[in-house]
């Protein structure tokens, strides 16, 4: 929103839908070259795909009702039919197969043998690499536990799509699993359109300002966190992600966010505030610099919003709390600095991250490994989840 409204007033591409050559072959976005670079494993912490799996407990699940719903969805969305070329180009396949959803049978299973199977399935799909030049870059599977109950299990690249386009596919699934005569209105646009639209703005004024603010701080700003590792780091070692979980109650919530609010921060700064200090109580230095993803649709169509795909960019957040005292005034600088900084977010933060890892000779390194991301509108109230609709998330 803080790009959209300050730093592209009337200076939004100019927008066309290409439909003669929708299949054609297309660049990656910065976000997407970093995902599918990252996933080669030729880079330090590299060889993982960006990616996120989800499973849901349903009752009484009519299987050919919501098979039929998935191929609906991969029909209106394009991006549910894109691959990435050896090339590094990406394409949108005009016609795929009809999507066949693999069922298992753990009906017969004891209890113990359902679990460990499911927990290998759970395994298996929750760190996938899919080939990024084969259809589907994603999975969908279905396990039958016992009469009544089935276990879905959704698996999705991050090349393809971005946490709101996650939630496009389950609202627009589950409507078309509740309702099969529904119809939305086709899209006129697609992702193609949108990528090619934002390619235009590297040649104009708001991105060669955006990029000159940049180069003038790479001169002052800090290294990223300094933290303890265990082993040494390296491109060529497999690499696996680990989820650790704590949760806040929803009064507590409620009242931190009042609280905050009347400090002036949002949410997100008051999370990202509490993010920098528990990374400073470990740093070797209390001034850093992390990573910080965020949203990036641009409004240049009236669909964008609508629309699947990987929209996602980041910035540079540079934190610094050994100049404050109080929690409140490192939350309030961090806020400042935030929206200085994506005052001037139109140049991508990929972009700048390729330009700082030169100004910093670490080419092929992890410039950047300590990343911030936050959603906190998931804790307004419970089961916000989409796939609340279908059962037990």
């Amino acid at each position: 929103k803080l790009i959209r409204e300050k730093a592209l007033p009337g200076q939004l591409p100019e927008f066309s839908a290409d439909v003669e050559n929708r299949a054609d072959p297309f660049p990656l976005n910065d976000i997407q070259q970093a995902y599918w670079v990252g996933r080669s494993g030729n880079y330090e912490l590299g060889g993982v795909s960006t990616h996120a799996y989800f499973e849901v407990d349903c009752t009484d699940l009519n299987m050919q009702r919501f098979s039929r719903a998935l191929n609906r969805l991969i029909r209106r969305h394009d991006m549910l039919r894109a691959i990435v070329n050896n090339d590094g180009y990406q394409q949108i396949l005009g016609q795929v197969r009809e999507y066949h959803i693999e069922i298992d049978d753990f009906r017969r299973l004891s209890e113990d043998q359902t679990s460990h199977r499911l927990s290998s399935i759970r395994q298996q799909m929750s760190h996938q690499v899919l080939p990024s030049n084969q259809w589907p870059l994603f999975e969908v599977r279905a396990t039958q536990i016992d009469q009544r109950r089935i276990r879905l299990h959704f698996s999705f690249d991050g090349l393809i799509m971005d946490a709101w386009s996650r939630n496009i596919f389950f609202k627009e699934l589950i409507a078309f699993y509740r309702q099969p005569k529904l119809s939305f209105a086709p899209y006129e646009i697609s992702f193609r359109d949108y990528v090619l639209a934002l390619e235009s703005l590297k040649d104009s004024a708001p991105y060669r300002r955006s990029m000159h603010y940049w180069r003038e701080r790479f001169v002052s700003l800090p290294f990223p966190p300094e933290l303890p590792v265990i082993k040494n780091r390296c491109a060529r070692t497999q690499n696996r992600f680990q989820r650790l979980t704590s949760e806040m109650s929803h009064e507590d919530w409620r009242r931190l966010k009042t609280r905050a609010r009347k400090a002036g921060l949002t949410p997100s700064a008051l999370l990202l505030a509490a993010f920098s200090e528990v990374i400073s109580a470990w740093s070797k230095t209390p001034r850093f610099l992390l990573n910080v993803p965020h949203f990036n649709r641009l409004p240049i169509h009236p669909q964008v919003n609508g629309l699947i795909g990987q929209f996602a960019s980041l910035t540079f957040l540079e934190c610094s709390n050994a100049k404050v005292e109080t929690f409140e005034e490192n939350a309030q600088q961090i806020q400042k600095q935030l929206w200085a900084d994506l005052e001037h977010g139109i140049t991508g933060g990929v972009a700048l991250l390729r330009e700082l890892s030169k100004y910093w000779n670490q080419v092929g390194q992890s410039v950047l490994p300590v990343v911030f991301t936050s959603a906190p509108q998931g804790l307004e109230k419970k089961n916000t989840s989409p796939l609340k609709a279908l059962g037990d998330v």
